[in-house]
């Protein structure tokens, strides 16, 4: 495995820890809204949203030579 795979899916660890709930407790104590949604779902969504990101990255820093297609002789 590339240096590239092994740090997506330590991001991947992560973010299935963090919007699971295992790391999500504790952030914060009270109740709010972050741009209009309930905390919750703000913390579910901005993951998601740093996901596309991450996927992004790691599209972008593919070698060159990974552009063949599969199965493709």
């Amino acid at each position: 495995m590339s240096l590239r795979q092994v740090l997506f899916a330590a991001y991947v660890l992560v973010c299935a820890l963090s919007v699971t709930g295992v790391l999500f407790r504790g952030v914060q104590t009270r109740p709010g809204l972050v741009l209009g949604l309930p905390w919750g779902l703000a913390w579910v969504v901005g993951w998601a949203a740093l996901t596309f990101v991450a996927l992004v990255i790691f599209d972008g820093t593919r070698p060159a030579d990974d552009d063949r297609e599969e199965g493709a002789a």
